[in-house]
């Protein structure tokens, strides 16, 4: 499985998506330096960084650390210091925020990612 271009510096290969639970597990590499784009999560979100060092609104976490997104959990700069690789399972989507802090779009399972390209 390739890696799949997600966002500038981000990457991902998707594991599992079910279309009945909305629930998706993915591998994410960060570049160094590369930033999550500002989100929150509809639906809780657990993750072990595999290798490198995230930094996130709930401090830093470095290989074999486990972190756990509840529901509604804000995310503005969730960045990599070098090349990090995530293991995440989200237990529903996550709505991408503009500049603004608006919502403008979400991601996770399948189902969630064709209706937001549909209506974005």
């Amino acid at each position: 499985m390739d890696w799949q271009p997600t966002f500038p510096g981000g990457w991902i290969k998707r594991l599992r998506s079910c279309e009945r639970t909305g629930q998706w597990t993915q591998l994410l590499k960060l570049e160094a330096g590369a930033a999550v784009p500002p989100h929150f999560h509809l639906g809780a979100g657990e993750f072990i960084v595999l290798s490198g060092e995230l930094r996130y609104a709930s401090g830093t976490a470095k290989p074999g650390d486990y972190g756990y997104e509840a529901i509604g959990a804000h995310h503005e700069k969730t960045h990599a210091v070098e090349e990090t690789v995530i293991f995440y399972v989200g237990h529903g989507p996550l709505a991408m925020l503009d500049a603004d802090g608006h919502i403008c779009g979400a991601t996770g399972s399948d189902g969630v990612n064709a209706f937001a390209m549909a209506h974005g």
